[in-house]
């Protein structure tokens, strides 16, 4: 925050306030209460300077209470209400068609933000909405639908009797005895699509539509394409051990394969992924094939690579305690780290996450802990695009803030959304819930 500078109780400024305060209010005040008055609309003056609010919603009596979800660039909202044994979604302040059931947390925005596609049904049958527009029914719907990053297309998994199937733009593709959870996945270029199914005692993956090599088991949400959209990845089993197959070459078996991988670098020329070995059950990271240094644990989910794929880093726990890996060095300990909060700055150079001290939470910045809080956003922490500035979501006294290099919060609400946006280097943006009034707010960082 800025410098107010000196205010002396005598100057002009405060005997005009003196004057203008009396005039409205008709009371006189002394000097140090008028000195409480313009430091509050001086403060009050900055926060409006530093942040602006747009109202874009707001939420229905009916409201169900699951968290609202933003659009990926942050300008639509949608929830789900509930009355009468009927539910119904509320978008950009519109009620859609009503049905007896809408699970929680089946609501999905298409990557450019124009679609919105969710699970609804009966008791009986199950069905998805595209963009208001009730599809076909089936038994069930197993799976939350999925679009494509160019947001033309969209899946989902149905079950017909005791078949299981993937529809894609509508279409149904071959009957399986089942489809793996979390497996569906389109090409970064949206001109591909493979999921993981299984007939009899046999699992497989399927890649537009043709079925691969057989094993006993596909990795949930082990699928992956590089981002050049050439190579695929997933994590497989067969004779009870557990490996990861890259470009249809199964690499060497473990013990286990921990969830979360594998992942490509962003360069795609780098495939890492958590493997567990041996008696004593030790954790180490896999890059290319070769194995990196044994550990007690190392949650998959947390390995990252850097924007230039020259870097990796990962959280590796050992005697209750959680340590930040980075290009092989241990960080200082702590009692572990939010999951999914691990990221590099833009140009490669800087770190963050945050961690858990006890049942606080604070952000690390380049080894270096931040404001101590009730908790951090999960998905928040962030660099700006220049790496200058690190931004999150902190929680304290049930109020959510954006904290910002950490100087102290401009505005606090009843909720901030874990997503947030740079519109330029200096500007971020963010939606925020404040009784049943949702805004978007742009704040400076300067």
């Amino acid at each position: 925050m800025p410098h107010l500078g000196h205010i002396d109780a005598d100057s002009t400024l405060c005997q005009n306030a003196r004057t203008n305060i009396k005039r409205k209010i008709g009371v006189k005040m002394r000097p140090v209460q008028i000195l409480s008055v313009l430091l509050v609309q001086m403060l009050t003056a900055y926060a409006e300077t530093v942040a602006s609010e747009t109202l874009i919603a707001k939420i229905d009596a009916a409201w169900r209470q699951d968290a609202p979800i933003l659009s990926p660039d942050c300008k639509r909202v949608a929830y789900v209400s509930e009355k009468n044994a009927k539910a119904w979604v509320v978008l950009d302040g519109k009620e859609q068609a009503r049905f007896e059931q809408i699970p929680a947390a089946s609501l999905v925005f298409s990557l450019d933000s124009r679609h919105l596609a969710y699970i609804a049904g009966t008791k009986r049958k199950g069905f998805i909405v595209i963009d208001g527009k009730k599809q076909k029914a089936y038994d069930n719907v197993g799976t939350i639908p999925v679009f494509s990053p160019d947001s033309k297309r969209v899946t989902y998994g149905v079950r017909i009797g005791d078949k299981h199937c993937i529809v894609v733009d509508e279409k149904e593709g071959q009957y399986y005895d089942g489809v793996f959870d979390g497996t569906l996945v389109f090409s970064p270029d949206s001109k591909h699509f493979a999921y993981g199914a299984k007939r009899d005692s046999k699992a497989f993956l399927v890649v537009d539509g043709k079925e691969q090599q057989e094993h006993d088991a596909i990795g949930n949400g082990s699928v992956r394409f590089s981002p050049d959209s050439r190579s695929i990845a997933y994590g497989a089993v067969s004779e009870r051990k557990q490996f990861v197959v890259v470009d249809w070459k199964a690499q060497k078996a473990y013990n286990a394969i921990r969830p979360g991988g594998p992942i490509f670098s962003p360069d795609g020329k780098r495939v890492a992924y958590v493997a567990v070995e041996g008696t004593s059950q030790k954790h180490f990271v896999v890059i290319n094939g070769e194995e990196g240094n044994r550990f007690d644990d190392i949650p998959g989910s947390t390995l990252v690579f850097s924007p230039n794929s020259k870097r990796i880093a990962y959280l590796v726990l050992k005697e209750g305690k959680g340590y930040v890996v980075v290009d092989g060095k241990e960080g200082g300990g702590n009692d572990g780290i939010i999951p999914g909060s691990l990221v590099f700055s833009p140009d490669s150079q800087r770190i963050a996450y945050a961690a858990k001290l006890g049942n606080k939470g604070a952000v690390v910045v380049d080894g270096q802990p931040g404001r101590i809080c009730d908790g951090i956003g999960n998905g928040s922490v962030a660099f700006s695009p220049d790496s200058k500035h690190i931004v999150y979501v902190a929680v304290d006294n049930r109020s959510f803030f954006v904290v910002v290099d950490e100087e102290e919060p401009v505005r606090r609400y009843d909720l901030i959304f874990g997503r947030m946006l740079f519109r330029s280097p200096d500007v971020l943006q963010y939606v925020a819930m404040k009784g049943r009034d949702i805004y978007v707010v742009e704040q400076s960082l300067k």
